[in-house]
């Protein structure tokens, strides 16, 4: 029988992990992330002991930020991952390997059959606004990603606005492009806000974009299942 896996969504307002064996997730649990460092410290280290007393050893996150290695820089809208090496709260004998929230989110987007071999362009849209690109089922590195996008507080003053997805629309549209994406791939809290997909959705129709627009079928897994996958053979990132 295929070993645990353990996988980790580091966002803004809440983080979630959940356990994979195979590719089925076999439990979720979700909280509240804690507004300051030691309390987020401690979160982390509450999901170790978790896993510790699963025999899990195989620990996979996804992190809003700029990422290195095992290590977060910084993110714009988690103070408290500064510098936060996360070998802190998941040392040996644990594995643990990190990425950026929107590339673990695309490399789950890849296991979708309908997301094909031309340029997708992925994104989360929670807390903040990540982004990544897939080109030829590969997760592009695109540092630049990694920051906030300058105009990611007009998305906050907007996110309960029967006007975001207008506001979104020209935005995405324009980073989409840069890749010649084909397709999009959207995820994210905001979409749990009745008939966003198709507002968004239309209003990218609106400004000529004619490919596909959906959202991820893991859902609020997403970011989490594509952080295990971190550990997978046969996914890569160019």
């Amino acid at each position: 029988m295929r070993s645990l896996e353990l996988g980790v969504d580091v966002g803004g307002t809440k983080i979630r992990f959940i356990v994979v064996r195979g590719v089925r997730v076999i439990a979720a649990k979700e909280f509240p992330t804690p507004p300051g460092a030691s309390g987020f410290h401690a979160a982390l280290c509450g999901i170790a002991a978790f896993a510790a007393a699963r025999g899990i050893r195989t620990i996979g996150v996804g992190t809003a930020g700029e990422v290195r290695g095992t290590v977060c820089l910084r993110s714009a809208n988690l103070p408290a991952l500064r510098n936060y090496d996360f070998r802190r709260a998941f040392p040996r004998p644990f594995r643990v390997r990190v990425d950026n929230d929107a590339r673990c989110f695309a490399r789950a987007a890849m296991r979708d059959p309908a997301v094909g071999r031309s340029v997708t362009f992925c994104s989360t849209l929670g807390t903040g606004i990540g982004r990544a690109v897939l080109r030829d089922r590969n997760v592009m590195l695109v540092r630049a990603f990694e920051p906030a996008e300058r105009w990611e507080r007009g998305y906050q003053r907007l996110r309960s606005s029967p006007l975001l997805a207008e506001f979104l629309a020209p935005r995405l549209l324009a980073l989409a492009r840069r890749y010649s994406a084909l397709s999009f791939v959207f995820g994210g809290g905001t979409f749990r806000r009745k008939n966003f997909i198709v507002d968004l959705r239309s209003a990218l129709r609106r400004r000529g974009f004619r490919g596909s627009v959906r959202e991820s079928r893991l859902h609020q897994n997403s970011v989490a299942f594509g952080a295990v996958l971190l550990w997978r053979r046969g996914i890569s990132m160019r």
